[in-house]
């Protein structure tokens, strides 16, 4: 690599230094948390007219890039899990305490 200035090698190597995934994680996270918005609004993320809010799909979109936007993202998916007195709602509350990553980002239930 050190003979050969343009390498293929050392050109891929210039290209994945500078990448957004080479950035260090509390950067990468803080990035992620200005997507989710403030807190106050993460708790209000139900939409009554059933479609997914811009927010959730963004974060959504961000575990789908890579493994490491996975591991970050994936805690600020469901801060708040709504539950009530029926069968889906425990179930999906037990669904997403069973999840390592997800689970590790609610806050109140």
């Amino acid at each position: 690599m050190g003979r050969y200035p343009n390498h293929p090698d050392r050109l891929l190597w210039s290209i994945r230094r500078r990448s957004t995934a080479a950035l260090p994680e509390e950067i990468l996270l803080a990035i992620f948390v200005s997507i989710e918005g403030p807190p106050q609004e993460a708790s209000c993320r139900e939409r009554t007219d059933g479609r997914v809010p811009e927010e959730v799909l963004a974060i959504q979109n961000l575990r789908l890039t890579c493994r490491q936007f996975n591991r970050i993202a994936s805690p600020l998916l469901m801060p708040t899990v709504p539950v009530d007195y029926r069968y889906s709602s425990i179930k999906r509350l037990d669904q997403v305490s069973s999840h390592p990553l997800i689970s590790s980002g609610v806050r109140t239930v």
